[in-house]
C-alpha cells in the first residue's frame, strides 16, 4: 500500500506542475487542457494500483518459502503407477516410493492408503477393489483365501479388472506347485478341489488348467475357458512355507534355512533373538518360541547366507518383512548360523464360523491332522484355548461337529487335568496311534468376545487390538475384507 501512495503522489505532482505551466491564449485552451490532464489523472491512478497490487501478488508468490521443499524431487514427479526401478520387493508385493516399504499386490488400489504417504493408492482411475495396472509383470496378481495361515487357501487371480477363481477341473500338484512357487512359497503340500476353503464369488477365471509343473506363473499354463464350473468345484492350494528347520533332534527346532530365488540358505545370528525367533515358528504354524540359538547351534550350514541383521517386532507373518540387511547382504560365516527352537504341538482351528472355534488340527512332524473325540471334555478345550491366546473354552465338539478333516489322526484318547501349556502334554494314545475315523474328530468353541479389543491392549487409539502376540492393526483394517491379524 506503501508503494501505491508513493507512486500516486509522484503522478499528481506533476500534472500539478503541467497544469500551472504557461498555457498560451485563450480559456477554451486553458479548460481542454485541465480536462485532458484529469481524465488522465484518474486513468493512471487506476492503472497504477492494479500494476502495483498484481506486481505486489506475484513478488509474494515468488518469494514465499516452499512448504513441499522437504520432499525430495524424485517423489515429487515419481510415476506412481509403476514400481520403483530400486525395488527389493517380492514378485507378489507392491513397492511403495518411500523408505523401501513393500506392501501385497492386492492392497495396490484397494482402497485403502497401505503405503505410509498413500501413493498406492494414486491414479487408480476410480477402482478400489483391486490394481488398475500389471503391477508385478508377469506374474499378474495372484492370491490364496480363507485359509488359516498364508501359506494355504482358496486360489484368486486378478484378471480384466476382477478378481475370479480357478475351477479344480483337472487341478493337480503340478498347477499346485506353480502357485505357490508363483507367490514365493516353499513347495506344495498339497492341490485341494471342490472349495475346500469355501466357495469364491464373481467370475471363474481359470478352468481346466494344465502345468507341467515347471512354469513361473499359472498363465503360462494353458487353460479352457468356455468348459462350465460353478463356484462349488473352486480349487486350492497348501503351500510350505519358504523356510525350514535343519539338523534339529526334532521336527520343532533346528538351524534356520530361507528360501530366496529357488535356493535355500542360512541366516546370520546378528541381532537375533526371541522376536526374530516367534516369526519363524508361526510361519512353520509354531504358536511361539522358546529360544533363539545363535553361533551354529545345530551345526554351521552350507551355500548362500541370506539374511543379516533381521530384526523382527515380533507380529510379522513371514521373516521377509521384518527389517534386515538385504538378501544375499551380510559380513558373516556359517558359523554364526542362527536356530530356533518352536513350542511344539502347534494347534489350529479349521472350518469354524469363527477364529476362535473349529475342528481341532495339530501339527506334528511336519504335518497337520485332527484329533480323535475318545475322551474329549472341557479340560481339554480349556488347554487348547489358551494354547491360542483365549481365556477359556465354552465348548468341547465331537463326533465331527465342524466337519470331517482329512489326513492324519494324531492324537487319540487326550486326557488333559486341564492346567497343562500345550495338549502334547496331556495324557494320550500316543502320536499317530488311534482307533478312529474322521467322524470322530473333535472341536472347540472358546470364550472370546471378538468384536471388542482384549482388556490388555496396549495399542493407541486409532489402532485395533488382534488378540494373539499383542499385534496392533489399524483401525481401519479391522473387517476391511483382508486378513490383518496374524
Amino acid at each position: 500500500m506503501l508503494r501505491v501512495t508513493f507512486y500516486r503522489a509522484i503522478l499528481n505532482l506533476l500534472v500539478a506542475s503541467l497544469l500551472l505551466s504557461p498555457t498560451g491564449s485563450g480559456d477554451d485552451n486553458l479548460r481542454l487542457k485541465t480536462e485532458i490532464l484529469a481524465a488522465i489523472l484518474v486513468l493512471l491512478n487506476f492503472n497504477i494500483i492494479v500494476f502495483v497490487s498484481v506486481t505486489q501478488v506475484f513478488y509474494e508468490q515468488t518469494t514465499t518459502p516452499d512448504q513441499t521443499s522437504d520432499i525430495p524431487s524424485e517423489h515429487a514427479i515419481a510415476d506412481y503407477t509403476t514400481e520403483p526401478s530400486n525395488s527389493s520387493c517380492s514378485s507378489y508385493e507392491w513397492a511403495c516410493h518411500y523408505y523401501g516399504q513393500c506392501i501385497q499386490d492386492y492392497q495396490r488400489c484397494n482402497g485403502y492408503s497401505d503405503c505410509y504417504h498413500g501413493e498406492d493408492e494414486y491414479y487408480c482411475n476410480g477402482n478400489t477393489v483391486a490394481p488398475t495396472v500389471d503391477v508385478n509383470p508377469p506374474s499378474f496378481v495372484i492370491r490364496l483365501v480363507n485359509g488359516s495361515t498364508i501359506y494355504e487357501g482358496r486360489v484368486e487371480v486378478f484378471v480384466n479388472g476382477s478378481w475370479g477363481t480357478a475351477c479344480s477341473h483337472s487341478w493337480d500338484m503340478n498347477e499346485a506347485q506353480v502357485i505357490c512357487r508363483q507367490l514365493g512359497y516353499g513347495p506344495a503340500i498339497n492341490a485341494t478341489g471342490y472349495a475346500t476353503y469355501g466357495p469364491g464369488v464373481g467370475p471363474i477365471h481359470l478352468v481346466h488348467v494344465y502345468c507341467n509343473g515347471s512354469e513361473s506363473s499359472i498363465f503360462d499354463c494353458t487353460s479352457n475357458y468356455s468348459e462350465h464350473c460353478s463356484h462349488s468345484e473352486d480349487a486350492g492350494v497348501e503351500c510350505s512355507a519358504p523356510i525350514r528347520l535343519v539338523n534339529g533332534s526334532s521336527s520343532n527346532e533346528g538351524r534356520v534355512e530361507v528360501l530366496y530365488q529357488g535356493e535355500w540358505g542360512t541366516v546370520c545370528d546378528d541381532y537375533w533373538g526371541i522376536h526374530n525367533a516367534g516369526v519363524v515358528c508361526r510361519m512353520l504354524g509354531y504358536h511361539s518360541a522358546s529360544n533363539a540359538w545363535s553361533n551354529a547351534h545345530f551345526g554351521q550350514g552350507s551355500g548362500p547366507i541370506m539374511l543379516d541383521n533381521v530384526n523382527c517386532q515380533g507380529y510379522e507373518s513371514s521373516i521377509a518383512e521384518c527389517n534386515h540387511a538385504g538378501w544375499l547382504s551380510h559380513n558373516c560365516l556359517h558359523n554364526e548360523d542362527a536356530g530356533v527352537t518352536c513350542n511344539s504341538a502347534p494347534v489350529r482351528f479349521v472350518n469354524g464360523s469363527s477364529s476362535y472355534e473349529g475342528q481341532v488340527e495339530v501339527f506334528y512332524q511336519g504335518e497337520w491332522g485332527t484329533v480323535c473325540d475318545d475322551g474329549w471334555d472341557l479340560n481339554n478345550a480349556d488347554v487348547v484355548c489358551r494354547m491360542l491366546g483365549y481365556p477359556s473354552a465354552s465348548n468341547a465338539w465331537s463326533g465331527a461337529h465342524f466337519g470331517q478333516g482329512s489326513g492324519p489322526i494324531m492324537l487319540d484318547n487326550v486326557n488333559c487335568q486341564g492346567y497343562e501349556s500345550s495338549i502334547a502334554e496331556c495324557n494320550h494314545a500316543g502320536w499317530f496311534s488311534h482307533n478312529c475315523g474322521h467322524n470322530e474328530d473333535a472341536g472347540v468353541t472358546c470364550n472370546s468376545d471378538s468384536t471388542t479389543e482384549p482388556p490388555y491392549s496396549g495399542c493407541s487409539s486409532y489402532e485395533w487390538q488382534c488378540y494373539y502376540n499383542g499385534q496392533c492393526i489399524q483401525d481401519y483394517q479391522r473387517c476391511n475384507g483382508y486378513t490383518d491379524c496374524y
